[in-house]
């Protein structure tokens, strides 16, 4: 049997030595600095922890963005006694998207004050795919305003059916140094 020959390696110790699968490159460590400079954040004074930023969206802005903020295929324990899509099951989904997208707007816990009108407009069935589009519609002084869109996809078909939207309100919520729950300036 013959050895073949050990092949030495020069290590350069700017590059890192882990293994890098074939075809890809290193990953980029991305710069803090360079990132919030980029979507237009500024370090909050006296804060020591490099990943908590502030968000310099003026208040009363309105935003016209829509989001997907759950995607989810519904299953038989979500059902009612016909067999369809429980409705409570999709406000529930409601609330957490909306406070998915409410949380971008504010480093503080939000809490649910208001769902206005609910319509559903179409049934929901077992192994539908459920899209929660949200988008903020307000953002206040305490409160943020979230339009929540449910589609529903049917067996892969790819068409998509409304099936109900809802407009909710959150306030910016954080506990004082007795542990009481205050509402707070979104942008505090």
């Amino acid at each position: 049997m013959t050895q073949e020959p050990e092949r030495s390696r020069e290590i350069d110790p700017k590059v890192s030595t882990r293994k890098i699968h074939p075809g890809r490159s290193p990953a980029r460590r991305i710069n803090p600095e360079e990132f919030a400079a980029a979507i237009g954040a500024e370090r909050i004074p006296g804060n020591k922890c490099p990943w908590i930023w502030e968000n310099n969206m003026p208040t009363e802005q309105k935003v016209h963005d829509r989001n997907l903020s759950i995607r989810r295929m519904l299953l038989p324990k979500d059902t009612n006694h016909r067999g369809e899509i429980f409705g409570g099951a999709i406000l529930a989904e409601i609330d957490l998207a909306g406070a998915i997208e409410a949380r971008r707007h504010t480093r503080h816990d939000v809490a649910t004050v208001a769902v206005k009108e609910v319509v559903f407009k179409h049934p929901v069935q077992v192994g539908d795919v459920v899209s929660f589009w949200t988008k903020t519609i307000k953002v206040g002084e305490t409160s943020i305003h979230v339009q929540v869109d449910v589609e529903s996809s049917r067996d892969g078909t790819g068409t998509s059916v409304s099936v109900t939207a809802a407009e909710v309100v959150y306030v910016a919520i954080a506990k004082d140094t007795e542990g009481k729950i205050h509402k707070v300036s979104v942008g505090a």
